[in-house]
C-alpha cells in the first residue's frame, strides 16, 4: 500500500468550508430541522405567532400615527 502525504493549506480549507456553508444542501437541511423543531414544539410555535402578531400590530400603529407623512406621498397613477 502507498501512503498518500498531501498537505492542505489554510486557504484551501477556508475555501472548501465557505463553499460548503454556502451550499444549498446545507441550507435546506438547516431549514428542515428548524421547521420540524418549531412545528413539533407547540410552545415555540405559540411564541413565534405572538412575536409576529406583536410586530404587525406595532407596524400598523406606527403607520397610523405617522399617516400624515406617508399619506400625502400616495398617488393614483401607473408607475
Amino acid at each position: 500500500m502507498k501512503n498518500l502525504h498531501e498537505e492542505i493549506t489554510e486557504v484551501e480549507i477556508e475555501k472548501k468550508l465557505k463553499n460548503f456553508l454556502k451550499s444549498k444542501g446545507l441550507t435546506d437541511k438547516i431549514k428542515k430541522e428548524i421547521e420540524s423543531d418549531v412545528k413539533s414544539d407547540k410552545e415555540t410555535e405559540k411564541m413565534v405567532v405572538d412575536i409576529t402578531s406583536n410586530v404587525l400590530t406595532q407596524l400598523f400603529k406606527a403607520l397610523w400615527v405617522k399617516r400624515s407623512f406617508w399619506q400625502s406621498q400616495l398617488k393614483n397613477k401607473s408607475a
